[in-house]
C-alpha cells in the first residue's frame, strides 16, 4: 500500500497472488534441494520490479547478502531473495509468508482428499471440523476450511482429482458493489487488472483513474477507506481443481488423528491438540460429535439406551 507519509493519505493499494516459487525461478540458479538449473532472466525480473513495485528497485537490493534458511530453502550470497525490502517492507512484488507457498497449496490439497469419519462413523463434512480434525492448514483461518472442504466433497464423490495448470493461487475477482467513488467515476475504473485476466487474476491494483482523487477518498459500504484490508475483504481467492470420473475412487474413511478446542467463554479462536497452541487448561472440544478422538458420542450413547432413537436419522 502506497501512503503518503505526511498526510497519511493512501495513493495505491496493490494486491498478489503469485506464489514465490516462480519468481525464484525466473530469477534463475538451483532451487534448494533440486538439481533443476533455470535458467532465469535477472534483467527481467529487475524490470517487472521497477514496473510493478517502484523505480528505485536496484539489482543488488534483489540479492541475498548473507546465507539463511529461508522457508522456500537455504539461500546463499548471490541468490534471489523473495524477502527482500521490495516485496517486504517498501512493496510487494509476490506472496512471501510460507503458507502462500506451491507446496503448501499442493500439500492441502493432496490432503484434502482423504476421507474422514467421526464418532459415530459418519462422514466428517463440516469445514472447520475437517480442518481442525486433520490438523491440516490453519483452522483459524478462511481459507484453509474452505479449500479443503471443497476438496473433499469431489473425494467423497469418488472423483479423480487434481489441481489445474498452471497450479497457483488466484484471485477470482474483486465486487465493487457498495463502493462509492467520487467525482461520478465508475468503481470498475478503480480496480485494475495487471498481471492475469479475469478469474485467474495475479496481480491487482486499486488506484484513482485520475490525479483528482486517490484511494482516500474511496468509501466501502459508506466507510472511508483507512487500511488495504476493508479493501482485501472484497477480494475472492481460490485455487483451481480439475475433477474427472465421478464414481470411479473409492477410498475407506480414516478416524480424525487430532481435535480442535474452543475456549468456551471466548470462543473466538480454534486451538488445535498437539500442535504448539497445545490445549490449553479450560478449553472443550469445539466439534464433540466429529472428532475421531470421542470413542462414544452422545448420539451413540442414546442410541443405545433406546432402540427407537437408533431407527431415526440422528441429524
Amino acid at each position: 500500500m502506497d501512503r503518503d507519509a505526511v498526510s497519511g493519505r493512501i495513493s495505491r493499494v496493490s494486491f498478489t497472488s503469485e506464489p514465490p516459487e516462480y519468481w525464484m525461478a525466473l530469477f534463475g540458479g538451483e532451487q534448494d534441494g533440486s538439481s533443476i538449473a533455470f535458467p532465469g532472466d535477472r534483467q527481467l525480473v529487475l524490470d517487472l520490479y521497477r514496473k510493478l513495485v517502484s523505480p528505485q528497485v536496484t539489482m543488488e537490493d534483489l540479492l541475498v547478502k548473507k546465507p539463511f534458511n529461508s522457508p522456500f530453502g537455504a539461500l546463499k550470497p548471490g541468490d534471489y531473495n523473495p524477502h527482500n525490502k521490495w516485496n517486504t517492507t517498501h512493496g510487494i512484488a509476490h506472496l512471501s509468508a510460507p503458507p502462500n507457498a506451491l507446496t503448501a497449496e499442493i500439500n492441502l490439497a493432496a490432503v484434502a482428499t482423504v476421507l474422514y469419519q467421526d464418532a459415530d462413523g459418519d462422514p466428517v463434512v463440516d469445514p472447520d471440523a475437517f480442518i481442525a480434525g486433520t490438523g491440516m492448514g490453519g483452522a483459524n483461518r478462511n481459507s484453509d476450511p474452505t479449500i479443503a472442504s471443497t476438496v473433499n466433497v469431489l473425494a467423497r464423490s469418488g472423483a479423480m482429482i487434481t489441481l489445474a495448470n498452471p497450479v497457483g493461487l488466484y484471485m477470482d475477482h474483486i465486487d465493487l458493489a457498495g463502493w462509492d467513488v467520487p467525482g461520478g467515476q465508475k468503481a470498475s475504473d478503480w480496480a485494475a487488472v495487471v498481471r492475469g485476466q479475469d478469474q485467474l487474476i495475479e496481480r491487482l491494483v486499486v488506484k484513482s483513474p485520475s490525479d483528482e482523487f486517490d484511494v482516500s477518498d474511496l468509501r466501502i459500504g459508506g466507510v472511508p477507506v483507512v487500511f488495504g484490508g476493508q479493501i482485501a475483504e472484497c477480494i475472492t481467492v481460490k485455487l483451481v481443481g480439475v475433477a474427472a470420473a465421478l464414481g470411479s475412487v473409492s477410498n475407506g474413511r480414516l478416524k480424525l488423528p487430532t481435535a480442535g478446542y474452543v475456549d468456551p467463554a471466548n470462543a473466538r479462536e480454534v486451538f488445535v491438540a498437539g500442535r504448539r497452541s497445545g490445549n490449553p487448561v479450560g478449553t472443550v472440544k469445539a466439534f464433540a460429535f466429529e472428532s475421531g478422538e470421542v470413542e462414544q458420542s452422545m448420539a451413540l450413547v442414546l442410541r443405545r439406551l433406546s432402540p427407537a432413537l437408533a431407527r431415526r436419522p440422528m441429524r
